[in-house]
C-alpha cells in the first residue's frame, strides 16, 4: 500500500480492550486497520449485525454515532 492513510484515532475504552488483545490478534486487526484507513474493507471487517441477524440494534448504533461524531471533533482540531 503506497497511499498514506488516515491516522487511527482511540477513544480512550476501545484503546484499552484493544491493548488486552494478543499481539498476534493486534497484529492481524493493525492490518484491517490499515486497510480501512487507506479507505477499502478487510476481508475480515464484519457488517453490523445482532446475533440474531437482523441487524444493529438502534441503541447500539446510537453509540457507534456518538463514537464517531466525537472523533470527527477530535481529528477536526
Amino acid at each position: 500500500m503506497d497511499r498514506i492513510g488516515r491516522p487511527i484515532g482511540w477513544i480512550r475504552g476501545a484503546r484499552k480492550a484493544y491493548a488486552a488483545v494478543p499481539p498476534p490478534v493486534r497484529d492481524h486487526m493493525n492490518t484491517a486497520l490499515t486497510i480501512a484507513a487507506h479507505g477499502t474493507k478487510a476481508e475480515i471487517a464484519k457488517r453490523l449485525k445482532s446475533k440474531s441477524g437482523i441487524g444493529t440494534p438502534r441503541s447500539n448504533l446510537n453509540v457507534v454515532k456518538t463514537r464517531l461524531r466525537r472523533l470527527r471533533r477530535e481529528l477536526a482540531k
